[in-house]
């Protein structure tokens, strides 16, 4: 089972444990309203409804993964335990409920600000930057990804020295739903010398890489991992109208005459518009 496979399958069953989980809270209320003839009637009315959702959201998990998703003992576990949730936060809306809703709401928030805005790292190798020699003695270094003010093309002298790049990678537990095996990255300095260059100034942010570095080594247990990799680069070897490309695949960073594949190229006359 390829992991698109897996990703499908693993929310599909997520989305089936929630509505599971509003079943199950059904259940409990009827076990509140045995003498209350048409409450219990409507509950069990919406309880079927439910469990119909329920087992309609099962199905693709079962046939894209051909049930082998549900082999997968963790996996199971973690969809057992939103169930369980979903129903004592339905069941006890003021004490579970709101502050989980409210909870939930931070953490897209601070997913969107703080990781997707981050160049995705769906495939093996990934360009971060470019490094191109005009010919006038000078170095044109160029990150990869939108700029911002203070953060664009950069020029610096030729002293002969090698440049050290470095790009963090946060990747998230396969089992988390929605953005569980997900990759996404940046390049966070360029230095010479022990002189820094480049700075990215939104991964330095208290949402962003500080956070990250923090969850990763003292709480494990919030399913993500935080990497950095460095590489240093001699740039004498660039002949003047030539480029060079740093990209970071799955061991780290390399620097390369060729940029990776399916990355095509540019031509001199377009290298020479830095």
């Amino acid at each position: 089972m390829d992991f698109h496979t897996f990703a499908i399958s693993r929310n599909f069953l997520y989305l089936g444990a929630i509505l599971g989980g509003f079943c199950l809270d059904c259940l409990f209320v009827l076990m509140r309203v045995r003498h209350f003839t048409k409450k219990r009637n409507r509950m069990i009315t919406l309880g079927l409804c439910l469990l119909s959702a329920a087992i309609a959201a099962l199905m693709p998990a079962l046939i894209r993964s051909g049930g082998e998703v549900f082999l997968i003992k963790p996996l199971l576990l973690s969809a057992g335990a939103v169930c369980l949730v979903c129903a004592l936060a339905v069941s006890f809306p003021r004490v579970i409920g709101f502050p989980l809703v409210l909870i939930g709401g931070l953490v897209v928030v601070w997913f969107g600000a703080a990781f997707l805005r981050f160049p995705a790292l769906e495939s093996e190798e990934r360009l971060m930057t470019s490094v191109y020699n005009p010919g006038d003695g000078t170095f044109v270094v160029k990150p990869v990804g939108p700029l911002y003010s203070g953060q664009g093309v950069m020029r610096i002298d030729d002293t002969g020295s090698p440049l050290e790049f470095t790009v963090a990678v946060v990747e998230f537990d396969p089992l988390m739903p929605l953005i569980g095996g997900r990759r996404h990255g940046a390049l966070t300095a360029i230095r010479r010398d022990g002189v820094s260059l480049f700075t990215n100034v939104r991964w330095g942010s208290p949402l962003a890489g500080n956070l990250y570095g923090f969850l990763g080594a003292k709480a494990p247990w919030a399913g993500l991992s935080m990497k950095e990799y460095r590489t240093q680069c001699g740039i004498g070897d660039i002949l003047p109208g030539m480029s060079r490309w740093v990209y970071v695949n799955q061991t780290g960073l390399e620097f390369s005459l060729a940029p990776p594949a399916g990355k095509q190229p540019r031509t001199q006359a377009s290298d020479s518009a830095h």
